[in-house]
């Protein structure tokens, strides 16, 4: 884990946002980098301006074996029985500060849209939680450990 809460750290000549948030991410990455055969599966919910999108999707970093565990993940996350999505894994954007950085396997798990009423429901569901949860573990176990174990 990178955060256990909301509170951070930050140093004393972060003053702005930006910097902050520059601060942050720079502190993570070399915390991950730092620790030999680390996985990343970051989580995240995803927000839209309409309440119509639904679903979860998955982005790789462009590390080795990165790619299949997103497409595990996807795979895993799109049979959830309230409804999965058809959305594909995907490279992520070569902006994310953290994903371009790291040197582990890494994966973005955007597991649902907030701005879609019916799914914040679901993600506010402590069910659905543990159901996703399941998922991302289920994910790494079937391709990270199986890799890990020759």
């Amino acid at each position: 884990m990178t955060r256990s809460g909301n509170d951070i750290s930050y140093p004393a000549d972060a003053k702005t946002v930006k910097a902050r948030k520059t601060a942050d991410q720079r502190a993570r990455v070399e915390l991950i980098n730092s620790n030999p055969g680390a996985v990343l599966i970051s989580v995240h919910q995803n927000k839209y301006t309409t309440p119509s999108p639904r679903g979860a999707q998955v982005f790789y970093a462009r590390t080795d074996g990165s790619r299949e565990l997103a497409e595990k993940t996807q795979e895993l996350l799109s049979v959830l029985p309230e409804g999965g999505s058809d959305r594909t894994a995907m490279p992520v954007s070569d902006d994310v500060y953290i994903m371009k950085n790291v040197s582990c396997k890494a994966v973005l798990a955007e597991c649902g849209f907030i701005s879609n009423p019916g799914e914040l429901a679901l993600l506010e569901s402590g069910t659905h939680q543990t159901r996703l949860a399941s998922a991302l573990a289920a994910a790494y176990l079937s391709t990270c450990l199986r890799t890990e174990a020759g």
